[in-house]
């Protein structure tokens, strides 16, 4: 039942990211500086991951853990 659960948050926590992610890249595209950039990004994305992972973080998986690797992996080129 737990691991449903962990599961459906995961999925909604980087469905929220991803689209984030959309916002990020709209904001760089119409010239927003780096730093601000990386403002905006913490704020959104890397915040609210870091506030739910010791709910949820004893539960997941390895597959779930490369996937929220490979979503901060891809705030890199915004240089955070």
């Amino acid at each position: 039942m737990m691991k449903n659960c962990v599961c459906t948050l995961e999925i909604k926590l980087m469905r929220k990211c991803a689209q984030r992610m959309y916002v990020l890249n709209l904001l760089r595209s119409q010239g927003m500086p780096i730093a601000q950039l990386s403002t905006v990004a913490y704020s959104l994305n890397i915040a609210r991951s870091l506030y739910a992972l010791p709910a949820w973080g004893g539960f997941i998986t390895s597959e779930h853990k490369h996937r929220i690797n490979a979503f901060l992996n891809a705030l890199n080129p915004m240089d955070m």
